[in-house]
């Protein structure tokens, strides 16, 4: 029994100790292909504001962003901002995909955001946008569009909710850190 637990231990070693598919077998010739350099994790932390409900009767909200750009395609974020009509807040939580390109860097974005007052709730947004890094100072701009659907407000709101859709346009400025 001992013998034949060596055994089964020997051979998943050598399993895990051959050598990676495409090295030469026998030859210190292997072939080294240039890779890109390693993207650093990126934090901002800005001012933004937003308009919500285009079209009908708008919503004005200032805030506070934090975005982490952990790969140069990918970056969550969240914001709080406040809305002083009605003294409520809206938190919120994206992610974003990025094109990066040179100079302007469009995205796609979804959100997931609650909106304290009392016709507020539960909403899903998607939100494109793009972002423009300035390049001799650690500022990022940001522009975007907002499609959002009032998840709570369709489900729990009854006639209350005229429509659940709503359109709106933001802008951040952000430092980075």
């Amino acid at each position: 029994m001992p013998l034949k637990a060596l055994l089964l231990t020997l051979s998943l070693l050598s399993g895990l100790c051959s050598p990676v598919w495409g090295q030469s077998q026998g030859s210190d010739n292997l072939i080294f292909e240039p890779m890109d350099p390693p993207f650093a994790s990126q934090w901002y932390l800005g001012g933004t504001y937003r308009l919500d409900g285009l079209g009908s009767s708008p919503d004005n909200s200032f805030g506070l962003q934090l975005f982490h750009r952990m790969e140069k395609n990918f970056g969550t974020g969240g914001s709080v901002m406040f809305l002083p009509e009605d003294s409520s807040f809206d938190i919120n939580l994206d992610a974003r995909w990025i094109w990066p390109l040179p100079i302007v860097e469009p995205y796609l974005g979804a959100q997931l955001g609650y909106l304290t007052r009392s016709t507020g709730g539960v909403s899903l947004a998607l939100r494109p946008g793009i972002m423009i890094e300035a390049p001799r100072i650690p500022l990022m701009f940001e522009v975007y569009g907002l499609a959002r659907y009032d998840v709570f407000g369709a489900v729990f709101g009854g006639d209350a909710v005229q429509n659940p859709f709503v359109m709106g346009l933001g802008a951040s400025v952000s430092y980075r850190l």
